[in-house]
């Protein structure tokens, strides 16, 4: 397995500010890997390699992450997100990609879909959010609440260790939560509690029927974030999606399950 090193950084100017990205490949149709809530470019380090023999593989910071510029308002929209990712595209001459979104990154690659479908050839969600608005009010508050507190309250590293007990399977060895741990050690002010409240406000499902870019949509079967029944409700809700479970399966299937994950995605990118 290449080190993350092999993947150096890089800053891409884009007409909002500056956003780091990470890569792999530099010919075929561009691919873009958007990471969750708890991640960053990072997070794709198994995917790097193997997508990037037969795609232009790019991972980013999002907005609030990285060395990627950060939003001014406190509480950015989902739609801020999805024009900070059409300006790096842009300012990569990019018009068109694959897009996979992770989590948060899916809910972002949705709207993105659903807004600028031009953009987007093919979808892939991947243990997809589907934001919080939807939920009773008191419950929203509360989980917003939990979250910020908990961030705000003690070393990152300790939160991250933490939260990857929720991310990951039981099963998951190590190394593995330690690589886990690594990722998410790098969230930062302002840009973690910013992502926060935009799932916190933000209901994929307007968006996600208006999608029309093939989409698949891959979960774990043992992701108790966004569980499989989620997973598979927003697959039903894009016309011709289809979904594929990963057994065993945590959140994090991306770093736990990268081989039926990588196979999943390249088989439908195909």
């Amino acid at each position: 397995m290449q080190p993350i090193e092999a993947f150096p950084r890089k800053s891409v100017q884009t007409r909002l500010g500056p956003i780091s990205v990470r890569g792999s490949g530099e010919s075929g149709t561009a691919l873009f890997l958007l990471h969750g809530i708890g991640g960053n470019a990072d997070a794709w380090r198994k995917q790097y390699a193997a997508f990037g023999g037969r795609f232009r593989v790019t991972g980013w910071d999002a907005p609030g992450y990285g060395e990627s510029f950060s939003f001014s308002a406190e509480s950015p929209t989902v739609e801020d997100y999805a024009g900070a990712f059409v300006a790096l595209m842009d300012a990569m001459d990019v018009e068109r990609a694959h897009v996979v979104g992770h989590s948060l990154g899916g809910l972002v690659a949705a709207c993105v879909a659903a807004n600028h479908p031009a953009r987007v050839d093919r979808l892939v969600l991947t243990a997809c959010s589907s934001g919080h608005a939807t939920y009773d009010e008191a419950r929203r508050q509360q989980v917003l609440r939990t979250r910020l507190e908990a961030f705000a309250s003690g070393d990152v590293r300790d939160y991250a260790r933490a939260r990857v007990a929720n991310l990951l399977s039981a099963a998951a060895p190590a190394d593995m939560v330690e690589e886990a741990v690594r990722v998410m050690a790098q969230i930062r002010q302002p840009g973690f509690p910013q992502a926060t409240r935009m799932v916190s406000a933000s209901d994929i499902f307007p968006y996600l029927a208006r999608v029309v870019a093939p989409t698949r949509v891959v979960s774990g079967s043992r992701d108790g974030v966004t569980p499989p029944d989620l997973n598979r409700k927003i697959a039903a809700a894009v016309k011709g999606a289809d979904y594929v479970g990963v057994e065993g399966a945590g959140h994090w299937l991306l770093i736990e399950y990268p081989d039926p994950f990588n196979a999943a995605v390249l088989e439908f990118l195909d």
